[in-house]
Formats: C-alpha cells, structure tokens, sequence
C-alpha cells in the first residue's frame, strides 16, 4: 500500500533524518547555552550580593560620618568597615569567636559550641564565617545582637534559628566577617 502510494518510504526516512538533525542541533547548540547562562547567573546573583554588601556598609559609614560631624564635609578617621588584607583567616575567625563568646559570658549567656567554617571566596571580597550556639535568655540575646551590630570590623549575621526550651532559648547564628581584595 505504501508503494502504491508514491515514494512514501523515501519521504519517511527523509523526515527521520531531518528530526535527527533537528535534535543534534538542539543537543549540542542549545543545552550548552543554558548551561552557561545558568553560570553566568550565577556569577551575577554572587556580584550582587557582594555590591549589596558594599552598599550597605558604605550607607552605614556614610550616616555615622554624618552623624558624628554634623553634616561637615570634612573626612574623619575612617572605622575600618573589614578586617585587615592580609589577615589569616583562623585568626579572623577565633577574633570574632573570643569577642562573641566573651560577651556572652559578660550577659549571662552560655555556649554550647561552635563550628569553624572555610573562607568563602568571591571577586571583591573574602567570607570568612563561623558557627556559634548559645542558650540562655531572651533579652540577654538581644544586648549580645546589639553588640555584634556595633562591633568594628563589621559582622554580619547570615542566618540565626531561635528555637525554646523550656525557660530558655537556644540560638543558631552564621557570624560572618569580610576581608576586602
């Protein structure tokens, strides 16, 4: 029947290879252009991170500039916003553990432990972060976040999980510091 009809198997094996040729080009033209957006992607979401970062560290020094000489223009000495270049990073991590855990001792809070992370790394600057667990109350919490906002060189807290336990509260913090390139 099908060769009563013309050169309907030609036309078969014809359309075949065109979808073939089709998939090939999708295969080997396309995926790698997602696969290099998505990377790009990346890189972008990690760019701008760092630029909200910088951002907001520079409102936040340029408002206390502001603040502390009424407006004048002139340029006091500047408050380090990250910590030394050149810094180890287990010394920047145990400086950030010995101030936190000191302070909390200070408040009344206790610590259950701590974990030493490795230094992320991104185009302009470096994350040096560690882990830290406390319990104890809440308003002691409180003065301890206080503090941690006040302290130079900036720290940032990338993640805290509150969670209670009775009379009292255990929280999981991310402290990170940063190292300008």
């Amino acid at each position: 029947m099908i060769n009563e009809i013309g050169q309907k198997p030609e036309n078969i094996k014809r359309l075949g290879l065109f979808i073939l040729i089709i998939l090939c080009i999708i295969r080997f033209v396309f995926v790698p252009l997602s696969d290099s957006l998505d990377k790009k992607k990346k890189l972008f979401d990690d760019k701008r991170f760092s630029y909200r970062l910088k951002a907001d560290l520079h409102k936040r020094y340029e408002s206390k500039v502001l603040a502390t000489k009424g407006g004048d223009r002139g340029e006091p000495a500047r408050e380090p916003l990250f910590f030394p270049v050149g810094s180890k990073d287990t010394t920047i991590q145990t400086d950030i553990l010995t101030f936190i855990t000191n302070r909390a001792k200070d408040k009344g809070l206790s610590y259950d432990n701590f974990e030493i992370l490795d230094s992320r790394e991104d185009t302009t600057m470096i994350e040096i972060a560690i882990i830290i667990r406390l319990r104890g109350k809440m308003y002691l919490f409180l003065e301890l976040l206080k503090e941690i906002s006040r302290h130079k060189p900036v720290l940032k807290i990338k993640e805290l999980d509150i969670t209670r336990r009775g009379n009292d509260y255990h929280v999981h913090m991310r402290v990170a510091g940063y190292i300008d390139k």
